[in-house]
């Protein structure tokens, strides 16, 4: 939510290097079992290589693949202001992450934007937990750690873009959970639980 990214189907650079229908390439990036395997794996990048060589016939070496995976993202400038340039200054809230990503993936985004990280106390991510959103094992753990920092679920404002998130996350108990559509319509949500930039 504080980053857009192009999908592989769409970036020339992926795409083009596919023996796979541009449609292929989407279905496998969106629903594909493996994908979501490499979301929960760590070490798993030169294995998960070998997968899109064979199911999508990428027909470039380990260092294309790397370079053309991992740069698909822009910054959602307007968000993270809101986040950290307007709320966090005036209520001194505590900003964490719970991403479903790979290792690749995280790497990108810390390069280029490392301040998403360090405005953040805690970082939870798919990739070293072995699980994803929406499964509720990885909300379970993140309440247990808050819960370990003294922080419970009824202080929490969970933002995702995604509706199936949204839904996981109310169900373990995080009532304040917004699903992201615009900047403008997360201020609003935001407002109408007392956080008003």
């Amino acid at each position: 939510m504080l980053v857009d990214f192009v999908g592989q189907e769409d970036k020339e650079s992926f795409h083009g290097q596919c023996s796979a229908s541009r449609e292929e390439v989407g279905r496998f990036f969106r629903y594909g079992a493996e994908f979501f395997k490499y979301e929960t794996r760590r070490n798993y990048t030169r294995q998960f290589f070998q997968i899109v060589v064979e199911k999508l016939g990428f027909r470039g070496m380990f260092e294309e693949f790397e370079q053309s995976f991992a740069g698909i993202f822009t910054l959602k400038e307007d968000v993270y202001d809101l986040f950290f340039a307007e709320i966090k200054p005036i209520y001194d809230l505590d900003f964490c992450i719970l991403s479903n990503t790979n290792e690749l993936h995280y790497a990108e985004i810390y390069r280029r934007w490392p301040g998403i990280f360090m405005n953040c106390i805690k970082s939870w991510l798919s990739y070293e937990l072995g699980c994803r959103k929406p499964e509720p094992q990885i909300y379970e753990i993140v309440l247990k750690d808050l819960q370990a920092m003294g922080i419970g679920a009824y202080e929490c404002i969970f933002v995702d873009d995604l509706e199936g998130n949204v839904r996981a996350a109310k169900e373990a108990g995080i009532a304040s959970s917004i699903q992201f559509e615009s900047c403008e319509q997360l201020k609003a949500a935001l407002a109408s639980l007392g956080i008003k930039t």
